[in-house]
């Protein structure tokens, strides 16, 4: 190919992935986002202006990255030290990236990131994870627990829910640590009640998943260490500063999807060590029992990357096929079970201990997974473009060339062609298969990491000036924004609370009040209108709360009209502000002005008429202690008494 037809392809290339970009955010056709049976939902964004902060944060990693990346390709200047610094830089630059792709959702980026988490809808293994008590009986009825789970956890093995149990346990044994952290969480939803009787250690749990976007920029290491051994050191290098602006992978941030890929590429990795030599040795057995190890923990938390052995084999297979001296079958032989070893000898342990186990959970896994039913053919098509799509289009277009280099590499029996042609196989043979139900964007994130190396083997061959490379990160931070901007690919269905505003002084109209409720509540203040009632009369009623703590349960609050003979003549019992302000919403030292109305009967009778109040829990009944101004001993608070000096 000469220089000439090189830029002529890259140019054809990058126009169509700016036309795809234009015809997408213009949503031209729906179908761009799938067909009807599953769609992505499409929206205008809220907040133009937020945009301009992942815009900002891009633009300076793809610059950042190019320099950088143009020094470490000098012939005099790369060290080990410099690279490590390289790879360690675009590790933290992943969270970077990604928070800022959530501002534009919220400026509050933890938000986001813990609805996500929280969502029985989007997540859900937080919920399940929560109400573990017993994890050996939990792991003994696990199959059978299955239907009762939300939809995601009911396709799930049993390992992210013990995260988490495992999580809350360290923390509960440290409350010093877990209590401020339950706290601070306990605001971002502090009227869902059901999450706000959990202790603030298993609260804390939801940090394990929200760290992801932190946890998941290590995958450059293992994704460097691969690319360079199968595709070269300039691949490498290209494949690592790509990935972070994957689509796929930046968009799901907090979703357990997203770490899988380090897991599979990890296991690649160390299977590609423990293969790719000429004799196999001891240390490459432990390579292979490694990367055994890692898948087998990898199908622990998800069934999906099971299919990573269709890629993986086929890739060794084309490693060995054309070369002679490779097929040393003895040695093979015992590769192959040292891996298996690693694989299947976690799930035998946990079958004999707890009496079920892999074909178990399978089992009831693929009876939700497979009873979705959607039309075959529809999706043949449809897996590979959404799989594609959520790439990048410039990377889809890489691997579309790599194929064809990949294919003229194993035929020349050159070994860098394996590890691409062979991932490509097993994704066809996995799009075949039917077993992928619906949109695979996310769900078969654990293959991006050999997508992108696939992508750069092509296009290196492709790209031989430096602008080339600028062009292919520019265009992929492009797909990367709009999809951004203009797809909402987590819905958690988690709502905000109610908005307030909130003020820390006290009405200076109000009567002070010294009263105390519990440990931390006091009454400063309240507000009485009329001064005296008739019959028939309403009494405008306005307290005045405020907390020294933050609250973990939410209290209603009673009002009562109380007649000569003490029964309840007029009430209103609701929570704080009609439910607006919960309790648990409260934050200490905020003033929280509660308003009530009474309607004296017509028939009252003349007397001496209470009007108390008080907190108690609505499920039990139990009043919280009360002490101070106007408290009596069955746990209420008298605030004004009034005379009905004439009968109806």
């Amino acid at each position: 190919m000469t220089p000439r037809t090189k830029h002529w392809s890259i140019w054809i290339g990058s126009l169509l992935t700016f036309l795809y970009l234009l015809v997408f955010a213009l949503n031209i056709t729906p179908y761009l986002r799938g067909p009807k049976a599953w769609r992505w939902a499409y929206a205008i964004p809220g907040h133009p202006w937020r945009h301009l902060l992942p815009l900002a944060i891009i633009i300076v990693y793809v610059t950042l990255t190019l320099f950088w990346s143009h020094k470490l390709q000098h012939p005099h200047s790369p060290t080990p030290h410099s690279l490590t610094l390289f790879l360690l830089f675009i590790a933290l630059a992943v969270p970077l990236i990604q928070a800022a792709l959530l501002f534009p959702e919220s400026p509050d980026i933890l938000r986001p990131l813990f609805y996500r988490t929280v969502s029985a809808g989007a997540s859900g293994v937080f919920t399940v994870g929560s109400a573990i008590a017993d994890p050996a009986d939990f792991l003994r009825r696990y199959p059978e627990l299955m239907p009762s789970f939300p939809i995601h956890p009911q396709r799930y093995p049993p390992g992210l829910p013990l995260l988490f149990y495992g999580a809350r346990r360290l923390l509960e044994a440290t409350p010093s640590a877990s209590a401020p952290l339950g706290l601070a969480l306990r605001l971002y939803q502090c009227q869902d009640f059901a999450l706000m009787r959990l202790s603030n250690g298993t609260i804390a749990t939801a940090l394990l998943q929200m760290a992801l976007p932190v946890l998941v920029g290590l995958i450059v290491f293992p994704l460097y260490g691969l690319a360079r051994r199968t595709v070269g050191e300039r691949a490498a290098l290209w494949a690592v500063i790509a990935y972070p602006l994957v689509p796929s992978f930046a968009l799901w941030s907090a979703r357990w999807d997203q770490f899988y890929p380090l897991l599979t590429c990890a296991a690649w990795y160390c299977f590609w060590r423990g293969m790719a030599n000429r004799k196999l040795h001891f240390a490459h057995y432990i390579w292979l029992l490694f990367s055994g190890l890692l898948l087998s923990f990898a199908t622990f938390l998800s069934f999906g990357p099971l299919t990573l052995l269709a890629p993986l084999g086929l890739s060794a297979l084309l490693w060995i096929a054309p070369h002679p001296e490779r097929r040393r079958w003895m040695h093979l032989t015992g590769a192959a079970l040292v891996f298996f070893a690693g694989l299947a000898t976690p799930w035998l342990i946990y079958q004999v201990i707890f009496g079920n186990g892999f074909l178990d959970i399978w089992r009831v896994s693929m009876a939700y997974h497979l009873g979705l039913e959607r039309d075959y053919w529809t999706w043949v098509f449809f897996h590979l473009y959404d799989f594609f799509a959520f790439l990048g289009a410039p990377l889809a277009i890489g691997v579309a060339l790599g194929a064809g280099f990949a294919v003229r590499d194993v035929w020349r029996k050159q070994d860098t062609g394996a590890l691409p042609l062979g991932f490509i196989l097993g994704l066809l043979l996995l799009d075949l298969s039917g077993t992928a139900q619906g949109e695979v964007a996310r769900v078969w994130l654990f293959l991006t990491p050999f997508a992108v190396v696939a992508a750069v083997y092509g296009l290196s061959r492709l790209a031989s000036k430096r602008w080339h490379g600028a062009l292919l990160l520019g265009l992929l931070a492009l797909h990367l924004l709009v999809f951004n901007a203009f797809l909402r690919v987590v819905t958690t269905g988690v709502t905000d609370p109610p908005a307030r505003e909130r003020t820390f002084s006290l009405d200076a109209q109000a009567h002070p009040s010294t009263a105390e409720l519990g440990d931390a509540i006091t009454l400063q203040g309240y507000r009485v209108e009329p001064e005296s009632i008739e019959p028939g009369s309403t009494l405008h009623l306005t307290l005045y709360w405020q907390t020294r703590a933050q609250m973990t349960q939410p209290y209603t609050v009673f009002t009562h009209l109380l007649g000569p003979d003490g029964s309840s003549v007029a009430q209103q019992d609701n929570m704080p502000q009609q439910g607006r302000a919960p309790t648990t919403c409260w934050i200490p030292g905020e003033i929280i002005a509660d308003d009530y109305a009474l309607t004296v009967p017509a028939d009252a009778v003349p007397g001496m008429y209470r009007l108390i109040t008080g907190l108690y829990i609505w499920e039990t009944g139990d009043r919280l202690p009360t002490r101070g101004t106007g408290a009596t001993p069955d746990n209420q608070i008298v605030l004004a008494t009034f005379s009905i000096t004439r009968a109806p």
